[in-house]
């Protein structure tokens, strides 16, 4: 493999790398005042907790998994071919899902979760149509995020639509971490090999 696909490669990677990066500074930053606020009086808004942890638990795999597919696709032989048409699409659909990820670091009050629950299905959704064809097309290997994914959006779903009317904002957003902390459990535990390689 020659030095100038490697460029090409980490250069295009780029892109939503860095949007990625603006999403986790963005969802920390709104956790963290730079100084106590005028509304509130407060410099760190605990309110924000439950759904800052649920990101953390979501865009954590998202940026390992997004790693080791482009090593394992791109960085190493055999690579589909033409490699750049099949590169493009992947940062793209990899662009859209970081950009999903910003838009999720602005929902984090406890008010907005059912904006954050449908932030985290459309990105699981998004996930699924891209992981559905490459899985078809040239990398079976990763058939089993397209599972893991697939099978988390009804109980987001559920937790959007049927939550009980009794319920508070807090429960429903600790119900969603919840799901998000267990998918991203049996994620790693499932795909164990994929993101870990010997």
């Amino acid at each position: 493999m020659s030095e100038a696909s490697v460029s090409a490669v980490n250069a295009l990677t780029l892109a939503y790398t860095i949007i990625l990066s603006f999403s986790v500074t963005e969802a920390l930053r709104q956790f963290v005042n730079d100084g106590p606020t005028e509304n509130t009086g407060k410099q760190v808004l605990w309110d924000r907790l439950i759904a800052l942890v649920t990101f953390l638990f979501l865009v954590v795999p998202f940026i390992h998994g997004m790693n080791r597919y482009v090593f394992h696709v791109y960085l190493t032989p055999p690579r589909p071919e033409p490699y750049s048409l099949y590169l493009l699409f992947d940062v793209l659909l990899f662009t859209i899902e970081a950009a999903v990820f910003f838009v999720l670091s602005r929902f984090l009050l406890l008010d907005q979760w059912r904006d954050f629950v449908t932030g985290v299905t459309v990105l699981l959704g998004v996930d699924v149509v891209w992981g559905s064809l490459v899985s078809w097309m040239h990398c079976p290997a990763i058939a089993g995020w397209v599972m893991i994914n697939a099978c988390t959006i009804p109980f987001l779903i559920a937790i959007r639509v049927w939550y009980p009317a009794t319920w508070s904002n807090r429960w429903s957003a600790i119900l969603c971490m919840i799901v998000v902390i267990l998918r991203t459990g049996i994620d790693y535990w499932i795909l164990r090999s994929l993101y870990f390689p010997m």
